[in-house]
Parts: structure tokens; sequence; C-alpha cells
């Protein structure tokens, strides 16, 4: 029986934040890492994962992090929420079994984050911004430009041209169609 370590939530959101800037400088110095997109956190986790794996393995010390900071009780005082964020992984012009493979591990991700309990049972619920208007941000961004900038020509022109760039990346279709690499709409 492994002797267990428990690191407290401050101590594990520390850790996280440390990790990222660990997951920063790997991808940064290792070339593969960049040649396949892989993102500084993921790097960052897969230390830790490292790091965790050698010591129950190789010193008999299971280690247990407190997810205070992730989770979050609610209005019914039983009801857990945890809150993850997804980094973005950049596909485009890449080869079909390389999408393959991303959502699959993605899809496993999901699959073993959250046990299947019969009691209780976690929901997973997914935000994905797609704003077909941008009306909202666009009066937003009015009304953060300061007085002494309001109605002078280079803030109607740059409003006007900002304007229009969203227009045209919220129209139905995209900016146009790259029918060479990767046969998608932007």
């Amino acid at each position: 029986m492994p002797k267990s370590a428990h690191v407290d939530a401050f101590a594990s959101f520390t850790l996280a934040i440390l990790l990222l800037f660990v997951g920063k400088e790997l991808a940064a110095r290792v070339a593969w890492l960049r040649r396949y997109g892989i993102p500084e956190p993921v790097v960052g986790g897969m230390s830790c994962a490292a790091i965790v794996c050698l010591l129950y393995y190789g010193f008999d010390l299971a280690v247990a992090f407190a997810l205070d900071a992730r989770d979050m009780l609610l209005e019914d005082g039983q009801s857990v929420a945890a809150f993850y964020e997804l980094v973005p992984l950049g596909t485009e012009g890449r080869e079909p079994g390389w999408l393959a493979h991303a959502r699959d591990a993605l899809e496993n991700a999901l699959q073993d984050s959250f046990d299947e309990l019969d009691e209780n049972p976690w929901v997973l619920q997914l935000y994905a911004q797609d704003e077909p208007s941008f009306d909202q941000y666009m009066q937003t961004l009015r009304d953060y430009v300061q007085p002494r900038a309001r109605d002078t020509a280079f803030t109607e022109f740059y409003l006007r041209f900002f304007g229009h760039h969203l227009r045209a990346v919220a129209k139905p279709g995209g900016l146009f169609e790259d029918t060479v690499v990767t046969r998608l709409r932007w």
C-alpha cells in the first residue's frame, strides 16, 4: 500500500500555474511539440502526470490534489460544478488521420474525466461562441471610446473599418473558401 501525500487547494492552484509556465518553456524548446501543435497547458499537464507517475511507481507515494479551486458548490447546497477550459488546437491543413486522432483523444479525455454514477450523475455542458451578429460587441466598443476621442475622424474611421471586418467574418460561409490546401471556409 503506497504512502499518500495530500496537496491542498492553494498549492494545487499554484502548481497548476507553475505547470503552465513549464509547459510554455518546454513547448518553446522542444521542436516536435511545436511541430505537432501540442498546446503549452497540455505539455504542463503531461509533465505533472509524469512526475506523479514517477512518485507512485518509483517511490511508492500516491499524490492526491485538492480540487477546491476547480469545484464550486451550487445553490442547492448539494450539487457541485467543475469548470474546465479547452485549449484550441490548430486543425487547419491537417491530415484526416491526425484530425481523427485529435477527436478520439478529446473523446477519451471527456469519458475518463467523469465517473459514471447512478446517483448524482455528472452533466456535461459545453459552451462555444459562434456569433452570427456582432452588433452588441460593436455597441460595447463604441461605449468604450473615451470622451476625448469620440466623434473624431480617426475614431469614426476605426469603428467603421472594424464594423466592416466583423460583418465580414460573421457572414454565412465565412470570408472565403480555401480550395487548395484545407478545402475549408474561413
